[in-house]
């Protein structure tokens, strides 16, 4: 990797490079192109290495000429990166890190942006050939157009801290006007605290493949930065959101997408306005006469819970599809919502999340899958699941917590089946114990 980089160092020596290129090139040239600079004082001094006591990261053009550097500095120094300063070769606004490799690259399908040199060796070392990053600065248009030719929907992948959510979400309003049909981002999801280098060396190519498969649609990221965790409980707030939506996509410049975002965003808000009579006040102040309504059992939030993870990871279904579809559901909403969901999986197999609501949505469950994806239903979720591998953990953990209800019914059957002897406490045994089986809760010769 230091050779297909040809990555270098600059010794910590105020003079070396200028020892070594001012015999071949003019100190005017040297410094017009970032190699020296003048020293701020005193007036007259000597010119001075730009680059000192750093990993020097060469910066190449599209076709891979190298046209600037980047230098991490080793140590406690300030600042930790540094880049070339712009010369009539180097503009930071229109250049990749890591460009000519990824044009370069057989397989280009998954095109990834990421926010540093690390970032992009470490992704390449792991396979990942179409790895690129801006140098320091937020997505520019030109970039934006430059990762276009190289994929149809680049993947932004910036560190889970809360400065990359931030340059994702300008990188978003950045791309809006741009968007045409067929061309637009997606966004990958790390957790909290790592980079992309960090999580492939802690858990493998693995991992980070489930992260990209995982990555999201521009219009499902807009549609959260703006509703996610938002009240919806009075009619200005309402106005509100839809407001800053609808001058999101009218930042579209394109008339046809712009068109689709308005129809989807329409859809979307559609089940709230249908369902406006829930921030009315009754025609009556009295306070009601009565208990207040009992909270929900465990076992029911617990299905909540594993509702929740579906319409956030379908890539889950196919893989847990038989789990769910023996889960005993007494709730008849979620009896039909379990058959819509897996009729979809079967007839439109691989829908994103924001797809499968939008599709659950207009068949009529819009007030079940809302009332699912409230943070109400489960404060702890997006911290547990932040990502489609935790999400599976999940979902195990929450099956085998109702597998205990499923085990303390058999084992009651059994006991009923001691006292009475008959026909019909036998039925009910082999029922109870037929159910366990089918869940794994049990092996095929388990005694109870």
């Amino acid at each position: 990797m230091i050779r297909r980089f040809r990555l270098g160092w600059a010794p910590d020596d105020r003079q070396e490079l200028r020892r070594n290129l001012s015999r071949d090139f003019p100190e005017s040239l040297l410094i017009e192109a970032g190699l020296l600079r003048r020293p701020s004082s005193p007036a007259g001094s000597e010119p001075i290495d730009y680059f000192r006591s750093r990993i020097m990261f060469p910066i190449g053009d599209r076709t891979g000429r190298v046209i600037a550097f980047g230098g991490r500095m080793i140590g406690d120094g300030q600042p930790k990166y540094l880049n070339s300063p712009e010369s009539p070769a180097f503009e930071k606004g229109r250049v990749l890190y890591g460009w000519s490799a990824a044009r370069g690259a057989r397989d280009r399908a998954s095109v990834i942006v990421t926010e540093g040199y690390m970032d992009v060796i470490a992704l390449h070392r792991a396979g990942f050939l179409g790895a690129v990053a801006p140098l320091g600065t937020a997505l520019t248009e030109f970039q934006l157009h430059e990762l276009w030719r190289l994929g149809a929907e680049p993947i932004l992948c910036f560190d889970g801290d809360e400065a990359g959510q931030r340059a994702a979400v300008r990188a978003l309003h950045r791309a809006l006007p741009l968007l045409r049909p067929g061309y637009s981002l997606r966004f990958a999801a790390l957790p909290s605290g790592e980079d992309p280098d960090s999580l492939i060396r802690r858990s493998g190519r693995g991992t980070f493949d489930q992260v990209v498969a995982s990555a999201r649609p521009l219009a499902d990221v807009l549609w959260e930065s703006e509703v996610g965790g938002t009240p919806r409980d009075t009619p200005e707030r309402l106005a509100a959101i839809q407001k800053r939506l609808m001058e999101h996509v009218q930042a579209i410049s394109d008339p046809t997408v712009r068109r689709e975002f308005t129809i989807l965003f329409k859809q979307r808000c559609d089940p709230w306005l249908a369902r406006r009579d829930r921030y009315r006040k009754p025609a009556s102040t009295t306070v009601r006469d009565g208990p207040p309504p009992p909270p929900r059992p465990p076992q029911r939030l617990q299905r909540e819970i594993l509702f929740r993870i579906l319409l956030h990871f379908p890539d889950l279904i196919d893989e847990v599809a038989e789990e769910f579809a023996s889960l005993d559901l007494p709730e008849a909403d979620f009896a039909k919502l379990r058959h819509e969901i897996l009729a979809l999986e079967a007839s439109r197999p691989g829908l994103d999340a924001g797809t499968l609501q939008q599709h659950l949505g207009k068949g009529g469950f819009a007030a079940t899958v809302d009332a699912l994806l409230s943070p109400s239903v489960d404060t702890g979720f997006v911290v547990r699941c932040p990502d489609p591998a935790s999400a599976r953990s999940e979902w195990t953990h929450v099956i085998r917590m109702l597998g205990g209800r499923e085990r303390s019914i058999m084992a009651e059957a059994a006991n009923d089946l001691e006292s009475e002897l008959s026909e019909e406490m036998w039925e009910r045994f082999q029922a109870a114990r037929e159910q366990a089986l089918q869940q794994g809760l049990i092996g095929s010769d388990e005694d109870i």
